[in-house]
């Protein structure tokens, strides 16, 4: 499911469905355009603190990915991205299905909280 889950992240940047770095991603998150948000599993602490923050606050669903900021970048095209938003409210579910069969990352639900992903990483 890799294939998949990458497959929809390149979807997304080709239909200019995708913010790239935290400060992009912060600033959907605040302007609601952002439906889910995405953090590489070797990002920095502090980055994915505030992106993690940043969903929470906006109540949008915060994911850890499985792969890292070198897999991401080499798909996207663009240095090495370990925060991104996926800002089309379809893609972004299909994203967290894509995340949910893989078994890869299991999704663990909090009461009155966003659905959050971890990969077991980090």
């Amino acid at each position: 499911m890799p294939d998949r889950l990458l497959g929809l992240l390149g979807l997304a940047k080709k239909a200019g469905r995708l913010e790239l770095g935290l400060e992009t991603v912060t600033a959907a998150a605040r302007s609601g355009k952002a439906a889910l948000i995405l953090c590489a599993c070797d990002a920095g602490q502090s980055a994915c603190r505030n992106a993690r923050h940043a969903a929470r606050t906006a109540g949008v669903p915060f994911v850890r990915l499985p792969q890292d900021k070198a897999q991401l970048g080499a798909l996207l095209g663009r240095g090495s991205p370990g925060i991104l938003a996926v800002t089309d409210p379809g893609l972004a579910g299909s994203v967290r299905r894509a995340l949910a069969e893989s078994e890869a990352a299991p999704a663990q639900t909090e009461p009155g909280h966003p659905r959050e992903t971890n990969s077991g990483k980090g």
